[in-house]
């Protein structure tokens, strides 16, 4: 009785675990439109120069974005594979390209934040030039932090793992993790991410892996051993 007790909690609680963790996750994932439809109170000229910038900011949080999620999601990092693919699909420049790469070089993990600094300067020349309405910009610049710090909890997501004893781990996955559901669409950031902290342990989220989840795993892990 006291055995079936137990292994009841632990499966309550790895399924509470699994579908609070991909909950948190959907709730961080941006949506572009909300701050650009800030962005057009603010900068809404229809001069070259106002369109270029709206242009620039657009393609920028967007790059900001796929920065970040292809450390995190497999199908990110099979849809571009390196970073000069971002200058083919026309989300960098030449120039841009090098940049990032000189800043990766010089400091792990922040590259994706680069993009939304560029943001931030346009930002800053648009309020030298033409002084646009104070409160709109802080509206903006707000929106803006909030789309930094949800792609940051997506990026160190699964830097920390679930705080459980060892023993109690390996044996709830020895006896009931084949009884689980298979998530397949669940971050892989661990079999992912360059620069994760190594650890001695993990709880897995989804027992097994489907056929084709395996290797698509597979294939990011050869992408990642590659010099980009």
């Amino acid at each position: 009785m006291v055995n079936l007790l137990a292994s009841s909690h632990e499966e309550n609680f790895f399924s509470f675990t699994v579908v609070s963790r991909w909950w948190q996750q959907f709730q961080n994932l941006n949506w572009p439109e909300d701050l650009l439809a800030v962005l057009c109170t603010f900068l809404h000229a229809n001069d070259e120069k106002s369109q270029k910038r709206r242009h620039a900011i657009a393609r920028y949080l967007n790059l900001s974005a796929i920065l970040a999620l292809r450390d995190v999601s497999s199908k990110v990092r099979l849809r571009f594979p390196h970073i000069s693919t971002f200058v083919t699909t026309g989300l960098l420049t030449e120039k841009e390209f090098d940049k990032l790469q000189k800043i990766e070089n010089e400091c792990e993990n922040i590259r994706w934040m680069t993009p939304l600094h560029w943001v931030q300067q346009i930002v800053r020349k648009e309020e030298e030039e033409n002084k646009p309405t104070a409160g709109l910009m802080g509206a903006f610049l707000t929106e803006l932090k909030t789309f930094r710090q949800n792609l940051r909890r997506l990026y160190v997501y699964d830097w920390i793992n679930v705080p459980l004893d060892e023993s109690e781990e390996d044996d709830f996955w020895k006896n009931r993790g084949s009884q689980l559901p298979v998530l397949p669409h669940t971050l892989q950031s661990r079999k992912l991410r360059e620069h994760a902290p190594k650890l001695h342990s993990y709880v897995p989220i989804g027992a097994q892996e489907t056929k084709e989840m395996g290797n698509v795993q597979s294939k990011c892990c050869s992408i990642e051993q590659r010099k980009r």
